[in-house]
């Protein structure tokens, strides 16, 4: 998955004669990060500890700028 799209809604199946949820990844993973303050605890002025491809790691950088964290 690139990093500069967010993440997608999938089905959560359900019992058979019941529609299948919906799970909103990308709100998942934002609330989670939100509710146990992951920003205190990742330091952002480093790089990843892993390269990112093709082009990921500009616009990494770039949205750590403008978000005043590198």
């Amino acid at each position: 998955m690139a990093l500069d799209s967010p993440l997608p809604t999938v089905p959560v199946p359900l019992l058979p004669q019941e529609t299948d949820g919906q799970l909103d990844l990308q709100l998942a993973l934002q609330s989670v990060y939100d509710l146990y303050h992951y920003e205190a605890d990742i330091d952002y002025t480093l790089p990843p500890p892993l390269p990112l491809p093709n082009g990921q790691a500009e616009w990494s950088d770039k949205l750590l700028r403008e978000s005043g964290v590198r």
